[in-house]
């Protein structure tokens, strides 16, 4: 008969194996991601994540979650992959999270619509630092495409159904 430690025991490590076939789906959704233009990178509903989990670390002082180091792990995943220059998406989550979400936090009080901002914001700082970037280093620049606009929807429509009530 087991007891209620060797069963949450139990718990935790199936707990952790799902998150490891979500950390390993994600590598391979943004590996596959590099072969069909149509799939979002998923880079601003990742920054508006990012941009959440600050918020509520900000919010109850608290450290961290695992969710944190993931997030980050898989912008820099996508940073590459997708051919930003290193840090852009870093830098931009500074430029924004200390410098532009608090104002919008005070102004904007419908809450998806804060959501749909920041995903948007993600991708155009995140292009904008990637470019200026590689005008400082004298090489070919990311061209702002309109399959940018295409992920900028369907993300924020994925950001106000997964992240819904996270900004309060």
């Amino acid at each position: 008969m087991q007891t209620l430690s060797d069963m949450q025991r139990n718990r935790a490590f199936v707990r952790y194996l799902k998150n490891i076939a979500f950390v390993c789906a994600l590598v391979f959704y943004e590996i596959y991601t590099m072969t069909n233009q149509l799939l979002p990178p998923l880079i601003g509903l990742f920054f508006a994540y990012l941009i959440v989990l600050q918020y509520e670390k900000d919010e109850s002082h608290k450290d961290f979650p695992i969710n944190w180091y993931v997030c980050i792990g898989f912008l820099l995943i996508c940073e590459q992959t997708h051919n930003f220059r290193l840090f852009s998406i870093g830098i931009s989550f500074v430029i924004f999270y200390y410098f532009i979400f608090d104002y919008l936090l005070e102004n904007i009080k419908f809450r998806n619509i804060l959501l749909i901002v920041t995903v948007i914001s993600g991708y155009i700082l995140a292009l904008g630092i990637s470019n200026l970037l590689s005008y400082i280093m004298q090489i070919p620049y990311l061209p702002l495409g309109e399959e940018y606009a295409l992920y900028m929807l369907v993300e924020s429509l994925l950001a106000t159904i997964c992240l819904k009530g996270r900004i309060l």
